[in-house]
């Protein structure tokens, strides 16, 4: 009986040592798909990673070319405002000098210039400009003009 059990532990023994070393095969095994599968891992991350970084790079040049479109535009616009600027004034400036001369009316004998309906304008009224009534040096009649040049010149000697 002894043999007995002593062939049963041996062949017990024999048993869970194959069990054991299929165990640490198949855990080898395991470990090496494991591995191989993680390398696999890195590998797909560090090329997505390479890839990403590409596209940063693209998208900071394309900002780039953005900001210097943005900043050409903004020029653009300042220069085609003072362009506008310059042209309205050029066009109040023709404007103020293509202006037709304000004619006023003088009797014969009168040493005034009136508005043509004036009621003190007496007689045949000669017509002329203001420029022309100023260096025959006749007065504004102070109906007609009340606030006229020469009484502001008027004005402005009586103060001092």
């Amino acid at each position: 009986m002894r043999i007995f059990f002593l062939c049963f532990f041996v062949f017990s023994f024999f048993i869970s040592f194959l069990f054991a070393s299929d165990q640490i095969s198949s855990e080898s095994t395991n470990k090496g798909q494991v591995e191989v599968s993680a390398n696999q891992n890195i590998a797909s991350m560090e090329k997505e990673i390479s890839d990403l970084k590409a596209k940063i790079k693209e998208l900071e040049s394309k900002i780039d070319q953005l900001t210097k479109l943005v900043e050409t535009l903004i020029a653009q616009q300042k220069n085609a405002k003072q362009t506008s600027e310059l042209e309205k004034a050029n066009v109040q400036t023709v404007n103020k000098t293509e202006e037709k001369p304000e004619f006023v009316y003088v009797s014969k004998s009168g040493k005034k210039y009136h508005k043509q309906d004036c009621r003190f304008l007496v007689g045949e009224p000669i017509r002329m400009t203001i420029e022309e009534a100023k260096k025959k040096k006749l007065e504004p009649c102070k109906f007609c003009f009340p606030e006229s040049e020469t009484d502001k010149t008027k004005k402005e000697n009586n103060k001092k």
